[in-house]
């Protein structure tokens, strides 16, 4: 079991606005093109009924999407991850993502290996 580790003031500041502006975004894109089902950040499988195999209930994957927080200060690059869920039906190409986000530690939490990481730019 990885311990936590004791965050300074500025990396709780940081922490904070980056949870906020990644919040920001996925509800802006979210917005712009929203998909064609809503789901809570921690499934793994959305069942959904697909039109491709004739409304018969189908899994459709949601992928984590790992995002990385950027330089903030003497905060580095990568210090925090924010984490949602998104996927695509193979069989209908209907669309699940999260709303949603959640805010971890990345020293603690790492993306996991099948996870879409995003890098600052």
């Amino acid at each position: 079991m990885v311990r936590g580790v004791a965050l300074t003031d500025d990396e709780k500041r940081a922490g904070r606005l980056f949870r906020l502006l990644a919040q920001n975004h996925l509800v802006a894109a979210f917005d712009s093109h929203p998909p064609d089902f809503r789901v809570p950040n921690f499934l793994a499988v959305y069942r959904h009924p697909c039109p491709g195999r004739q409304m018969r209930s189908t899994a459709l994957e949601l992928c984590e999407v790992y995002r990385l927080s950027p330089v903030d200060g003497a905060v580095p690059a990568g210090r925090f991850g924010f984490i949602t869920r998104e996927g695509t039906c193979r069989s209908c190409g209907q669309t699940a993502a999260s709303r949603a986000g959640r805010l971890v530690d990345a020293y603690v939490r790492p993306p996991i290996a099948t996870a879409r990481v995003i890098r600052p730019s």
